[in-house]
């Protein structure tokens, strides 16, 4: 919408999810619009499941905080919480988990884990892989990866050529 000249206006709410924002758009776009969410979440926990309020400036894009009824962990690769401002894998839980892959029941058994955390008996964690050191608001993802179908891909320093894939 920038590129193309959009002007907005301050009646305008703008939600940016699905992919990582990064400083100069979010700027550009808050100068065209009242409020803008950077919006955080896997289509394993229900597409959603943090946001923050963005505000112009130099400080960093945050995941920030959990929506209703959703917990999200920073964890050591034992499932322990790790210390304020250490990275670790960030698992999302609550009632917007999924119940698990189709027909994929060896990844479903890697990913949906028991949440020993909440204290909710039969309560599950969706292990994302995304890693971010831990602190209030979740800071910026620290890799960036391709996700099909609950594998990764590539990493960011992969470059894929899509237009020679007939299904892309």
């Amino acid at each position: 919408l920038v590129e193309a000249g959009w002007n907005g206006g301050a009646g305008f709410r703008a939600l940016c999810g699905g992919e990582s924002l990064p400083r100069d758009l979010a700027d550009d776009v808050l100068r065209r619009v009242g409020t803008l969410w950077n919006m955080y979440g896997p289509t394993e926990t229900t597409i959603w499941s943090s946001l923050d309020r963005l505000e112009s400036g130099t400080e960093p894009i945050c995941i920030g905080r959990p929506i209703a009824n959703t917990d999200i962990y920073i964890l050591d690769r034992h499932g322990e919480p790790v210390p304020v401002g250490v990275p670790g894998e960030i698992f999302i839980g609550g009632e917007g988990v999924a119940i698990g892959y189709h027909a994929r029941p060896e990844l479903t058994a890697q990913r949906f884990v028991a949440d020993r955390l909440s204290g909710r008996p039969g309560a599950r964690l969706y292990a994302h892989r995304d890693i971010g050191p831990d602190g209030k608001p979740l800071p910026v993802l620290l890799n960036k990866r391709i996700i099909v179908a609950g594998e990764d891909m590539v990493d960011a320093r992969t470059t894929v050529d899509q237009n020679g894939l007939p299904a892309v």
